[in-house]
């Protein structure tokens, strides 16, 4: 599930405040409602969603109602959370699997869910009230989540109130149980004015109903993105062609592009043979949708992103140029069609079709990958003149402060399109500065968008030698955004290139020290790769990797994983300075910690091969075959050893065991 940006108990906390004392329900002359034809006209649409864990076990069970009929499943988003399977189970009896959450809105703890279809089923569903209701207007909820007979709570609408920075939230005055957050709160007429949701605060509880409104918000749009996933390949392919069969075309393309892993190129092409089979029967659903309504421009479009995949990138040309021709006006379809030329090195056909995305949609992204095209066709000062159309075209005062959901300008584009054409370095500084220049200059510019331009601009600078300017650029990111482990550990590579290997060890240790767990195995990674190209800064490796260990093992909370981690790329930089033995003593700490984990043990074994390349370089061969051995020992699986054990062998005159060694090593 992903990370909700306003989480549940932050949504509970903020209503709670709104109700911080309970309304009593007003006397009003209540308008006769018949309860019997009201649940025999609901109970259709009810169901119950049952979750499951990746054990197969319970998770919990929780209410919902079908919201259009297609099958799509209204219910709050906690009911699914941490969920691997789900099912539901409508008041007929008929169960179905839930496929996944297609849309979910995270403020207000909603989710939409899409189920596996059988053949052409048409599902009765609640329609959603217009209007926000009135205090003391009627409200009714059905008990569905038994199968004996179901009850209709009744009460009223005990006032609507305004959350800050939400909207308005409905209070009733029905005393639910929290097992019915999910349900639809009834108008007497059978509409719903909104979704279910029990709040209880110190002891007592609320019943509230997030307002229809928001659920119409959800349930508008054909664009999906079914995340999380809970149907295997297989079941994702037979609801896709049931979809086709029922012509819910839309939702089958859409099925069909999940089958595949992602309609969108940038993961480039499969690289696993199940990748690959995917991918290939997604091509067939594109086909069998293509087939059934050949005018759908999106089909030939996904077909084009898939064929791609697939290596076939003429025949992705054709594809893309089939949805062009249905739909003029889509500028991604452009943009795809760009990126296929250039695969094929026909540069000005490449940068046509992305000027037309431009006409049609004149952004920052289409700016970019216009200078991306100029300069792969050796264009630098077109290029040049797009990316600072882009950077100038970036909306500063429009956007958010930066979040981890909200994306930053197209830098890190315009960075990746030079880091690969290292001949243009200059014009990337240039850019950079250029974007500096003009985030400083708008006072509306959310420094994390400078941050990242003086990012950058150090990267350019570093690219270029100028590590100086690189350290000055970096330092003024980490000046913005202070908490960012990656940027400290490119600042200390840099201090690094510039000799200046006590600061590159602040930096360092900077990073580790405020990066998250999660990120500590890739920070390691990082910064043991940047002094491994540093061979006169090895024992500046060994202090810090050194440091880090004692800080980890200090510290109660650390995860066993990354402390043996920490072990792993000490041992390494023993090993480069030729210290076998401590190496060997540090690994074998990583070894006791994770004693599975494969890769510690060969590393070891590789350090008993060069420890006994180097007892073979100072003669003492008895030493240099036992610590061959070991080697072998450890890791049957290397042949490293194999080789120079035989010439050992020959050496001493030890011919039978030389054969052996040679024999398996051949």
């Amino acid at each position: 599930m992903r990370q909700h940006k306003l989480l549940l108990k932050d949504f509970y906390l903020i209503i709670s405040l709104c109700f911080s004392f309970f309304v009593m329900t007003p006397a009003f002359c209540m308008a006769q409602v018949d309860a019997p034809a009201l649940l025999k006209s609901a109970k259709p649409a009810l169901v119950v969603i049952t979750t499951l864990d990746k054990k197969g076990n319970l998770l919990r069970t929780g209410a919902g109602f079908f919201i259009n009929s297609k099958g799509e499943i209204i219910t709050n988003l906690h009911v699914m959370e941490k969920a691997v399977s789900a099912t539901v189970r409508c008041m007929d009896g008929k169960t179905y699997d839930v496929l996944g959450v297609i849309r979910e809105d995270e403020d207000w703890n909603l989710a939409k869910l899409m189920i596996d279809l059988r053949d052409k089923e048409i599902f009765p569903f609640l329609e959603l009230a217009t209007k926000l209701p009135q205090e003391g207007d009627r409200a009714f909820v059905i008990e569905n989540l038994t199968d004996s007979e179901q009850r209709v709570f009744d009460g009223l609408v005990s006032s609507v109130r305004t959350v800050p920075d939400l909207g308005p939230i409905i209070q009733i005055s029905i005393p639910m149980p929290e097992t019915l957050s999910g349900s639809p709160v009834l108008d007497g007429a059978g509409k719903v004015l909104g979704v279910a949701v029990v709040l209880t605060k110190e002891g007592k509880s609320v019943s509230l109903a997030i307002p229809s409104q928001k659920v119409a918000e959800l349930e508008s749009g054909d664009s999906f993105s079914l995340y999380p996933v809970y149907a295997t390949p297989e079941k994702l392919y037979q609801a896709a062609l049931n979809r086709i069969k029922s012509m819910d075309y839309v939702r089958a393309l859409f099925l069909a592009e999940e089958l595949a892993g992602s309609g969108i190129r940038l993961f480039g092409n499969p690289e696993t043979t199940d990748d690959l089979q995917k991918v290939k029967r997604a091509v067939d659903l594109c086909n069998k949708i293509i087939q059934s309504k050949p005018d759908l421009a999106d089909a030939h479009y996904s077909l084009a992103t898939l064929l791609a995949r697939l290596g076939d990138t003429k025949g992705a040309i054709e594809a893309c140029k089939k949805a062009i021709k249905l739909n003029p006006d889509d500028p991604i379809y452009y943009s795809e069609l760009g990126d296929l030329y250039l695969e094929l090195k026909e540069y000005q056909k490449a940068i046509e079709a992305i000027k037309i995305s431009i006409k049609l949609e004149p952004g920052p992204f289409h700016y970019v990958h216009l200078g991306k095209a100029y300069l792969a066709g050796g264009q630098p000062r077109e290029a040049l003149r797009a990316f600072f159309t882009a950077v100038k075209t970036v909306p500063t005062s429009e956007m958010e402060p930066h979040t981890p959901l909200a994306p930053y300008p197209p830098y890190l584009s315009i960075d990746s399109a030079y880091s690969i054409h290292s001949e243009y370095q200059k014009d990337a500084v240039v850019v950079f500065q250029k974007a500096v220049n003009t985030l400083k200059a708008d006072p509306k510019t959310p420094p994390g968008y400078l941050a990242q331009a003086y990012f950058h601009l150090g990267e350019s600078h570093e690219r270029l030698g100028y590590h100086d300017k690189a350290i000055e650029a970096l330092n003024q990111a980490l000046k913005i955004e202070p908490q960012n482990p990656s940027r400290y550990v490119r600042l200390g590579k840099a201090y690094l290139a510039g000799n200046q290997p006590e600061d590159a060890l602040q930096a360092f240790l900077a990073a580790v020290k405020m990066g998250p767990t999660s990120e500590l195995t890739s920070l390691y990674c990082s910064i043991g790769l940047a002094y491994s190209v540093h061979s006169g800064h090895q024992k500046d490796a060994v202090k810090f990797f050194q440091e880090a260990v004692n800080m980890l093992k200090t510290d109660p909370k650390t995860p066993p994983s990354y402390l043996a981690e920490a072990y792993f790329y000490l041992g390494e930089s023993h090993e480069r300075l030729g210290q076998h033995d401590k190496a060997i003593e540090a690994l074998k700490e990583a070894v006791k910690i994770k004693p599975g984990d494969e890769s510690y043990v060969h590393k070891i074994a590789d350090v008993y091969i060069q420890w006994g390349h180097s007892y073979s370089k100072l003669g003492k061969y008895v030493e240099a075959i036992n610590t061959y051995k070991k080697a072998r020992e450890l890791d049957p699986e290397n042949t490293a050893a194999l080789f120079p054990l035989g010439l050992l062998y020959v050496g001493l005159g030890q011919y039978t065991e030389a054969v052996a060694a040679l024999t398996q090593q051949r």
